[in-house]
């Protein structure tokens, strides 16, 4: 499935159904057309590119930049230009709002925790000026890897 495709979906399952487990969520994007792969990038990068249309141009401070928290608890920072699914989202995040209407896709921004953290600092008194965001932190499990997951029955390896 093309990029568009699957972000438009993904959005529209995000915005009904994006506070299940993410197994969940993964396994009902993969029954509408999505690899595993892109389920598991949609549900990590559309809401943090969503909720980044909203919020620049607020004068938070944005990082360019997330950290990969691998399965084994290494980390790797890398820039957010480089993610597919997050450039593609952001590149088309005003015509799904178009097209879904404008709680759906608040339902969406709200899923994500970087959009969270302002939403709370603000309501705290704070403003959009003094927030410096750190780079988000996104959990990379091996089916985003290049190396094919160890299959649940082989415990022994």
């Amino acid at each position: 499935m093309d990029l568009a495709t699957a972000i438009r979906r993904s959005a529209a399952a995000l915005a009904e159904r994006g506070n299940v487990d993410h197994v969940i969520l993964a396994a009902w994007l993969v029954s509408r057309g999505l690899s595993h792969q892109q389920a598991h990038l949609a549900i990590r990068f559309v809401p943090l590119a969503f909720a980044r249309e909203i919020l620049e141009g607020t004068g938070v401070h944005l990082s360019d930049t997330y950290i990969r928290l691998l399965d084994d608890g290494t980390r790797e920072e890398r820039p957010l230009k480089d993610e597919q699914f997050f450039t593609g989202a952001k590149f088309i995040a005003k015509q799904v709002m178009a097209d879904m209407g404008g709680d759906a896709f608040t339902a969406v921004v709200c899923l994500s925790p970087e959009f969270s953290a302002v939403n709370q600092a603000m309501n705290a008194g704070s403003s959009p000026q003094d927030l410096v965001m750190s780079p988000p932190v996104i959990e990379w499990p091996a089916v985003l890897q290049n190396a094919p997951a160890k299959p649940w029955w082989k415990f022994w390896s």
